[in-house]
């Protein structure tokens, strides 16, 4: 839903500044309705829960894409480093998740207070993510930029100053 919405605000006129802001209301609305609501809204939709997830996500996608460029606001920056760093967690959180799973059945958890195990995943995937960018994922992407780049004009008759 991420990539067809990025794909969507590429093609699509930038909407109204009265528009983006209604598709970000509505995109938040659909992830609090959620986040607070999903007891009750389980059995009203079932797996549509899913629908309401990925297009109120999908509304975030577009109305932040679509929004004037803003600075990030003082003592933001490790936020904004979540969106940087997205692709890396999506990809390795789940190994932090399963670890933790695991922990807190060895310690027997009690369900209460499962809640608290939420931060330190959220820390620690936020930290793997951040390793596999810097370790992985960076050192790759500058080598295919390099091997990739445009060959200047006079390059390939042997022309180029040295």
């Amino acid at each position: 839903a991420g990539i067809l919405a990025a794909l969507a605000v590429a093609r699509v006129r930038r909407p109204a500044p009265a528009g983006v802001l209604a598709l970000g209301l509505c995109g938040a609305a659909g992830l609090l309705l959620l986040l607070f609501a999903m007891r009750e809204l389980w059995p009203l939709l079932h797996d549509g829960v899913m629908l309401v997830l990925t297009l109120s996500s999908a509304c975030l996608v577009a109305a932040l894409a679509w929004r004037p460029p803003a600075r990030v606001p003082r003592g933001c920056g490790w936020l904004a480093s979540f969106g940087r760093l997205s692709y890396e967690v999506y990809l390795s959180h789940m190994f932090v998740v399963y670890s933790l799973v695991a922990l807190y059945r060895a310690v027997d958890g009690d369900p209460r207070h499962g809640w608290l195990w939420y931060l330190p995943a959220v820390g620690l995937s936020w930290l793997l993510g951040m390793i596999i960018a810097r370790g992985l994922s960076q050192p790759l992407e500058r080598r295919l930029r390099s091997a990739w780049a445009p060959i200047p004009a006079g390059a390939v008759r042997g022309e180029v100053a040295r």
